[in-house]
C-alpha cells in the first residue's frame, strides 16, 4: 500500500499567507489613531495627548513646551488639590533666583523637611513636633519653624500650633517628587 504524501504549498503561497498573518497583526496593533495614542498611553502610563499639548506651547519659539504639575491629596478630613502650568520660557528665562531661594533654602534642611512631612499628617503644637520630627532643641525647633513660616510652607492658625499652609501640601510633595526623581538613575 502506498501512502499518500500531503502536498506542500509553494513557498510562493506560504509568504503571501504569511504576509497576511502580519497585516492582520499590523492591523490589530495599530489600530485607527485613537486607539492607537490609547495603546501608547496605557503602554507607558503617560497621558501623550497631555505631552504633545505640552509641547506645543510656544513651539515656534527657541524655547518651548511647558512643566504642569498637579495633585489631589486627602490627609484625614482634610483635602488639598493643586494644579499648576507654567511656560518653560517663563522658568527658564524670567525666573528670578532671590525669589526662589527662600522656599529652596527652607525645604533643603532635612530637620525641616522631616517637620514638613510630619505636618503633613496634621497640625501640631511645637512640643508635638519636637517628639516626632526629631527638630533638635526648643531653640532649633523654632528657628526652623521661623524659615518655613517666611518661606510660605507652614501657618500657624493659632499660638503654638504649625500647619502646612494650604495651598504648599501638594506644591511642597511634588518638589519632594521631583526631588526623588533626580536621584533616580
Amino acid at each position: 500500500m502506498r501512502t499518500e504524501r500531503k502536498k506542500r504549498p509553494s513557498d510562493a503561497s506560504r509568504l503571501d499567507a504569511l504576509e497576511s498573518r502580519l497585516d492582520a497583526i499590523e492591523a490589530r496593533l495599530v489600530g485607527d489613531d485613537a486607539t492607537a495614542r490609547e495603546r501608547r498611553r496605557t503602554a507607558i502610563g503617560v497621558d501623550v495627548d497631555l505631552l504633545e499639548r505640552l509641547a506645543a506651547r510656544d513651539a515656534d519659539g527657541e524655547i518651548g513646551g511647558a512643566i504642569l504639575y498637579a495633585g489631589a491629596v486627602r490627609v484625614g478630613t482634610r483635602r488639598y488639590a493643586w494644579h499648576r502650568e507654567h511656560a518653560a520660557r517663563d522658568l527658564i528665562e524670567g525666573i528670578d533666583p532671590e525669589a526662589l531661594a527662600p522656599a529652596l533654602f527652607a525645604l533643603a534642611n532635612p530637620v525641616r523637611l522631616r517637620i514638613v512631612l510630619t505636618l503633613a499628617r496634621g497640625a501640631r503644637t511645637g512640643a508635638e513636633i519636637t517628639e516626632t520630627a526629631d527638630a533638635g532643641s526648643t531653640g532649633q525647633l523654632y528657628h526652623h519653624l521661623g524659615e518655613l513660616l517666611r518661606a510660605g510652607v507652614l501657618a500657624q492658625p493659632r499660638r503654638g500650633v504649625y500647619e502646612i499652609a494650604t495651598p504648599a501640601l501638594v506644591p511642597v510633595l511634588a518638589m519632594a517628587a521631583a526631588a526623588l526623581d533626580l536621584r533616580a538613575p
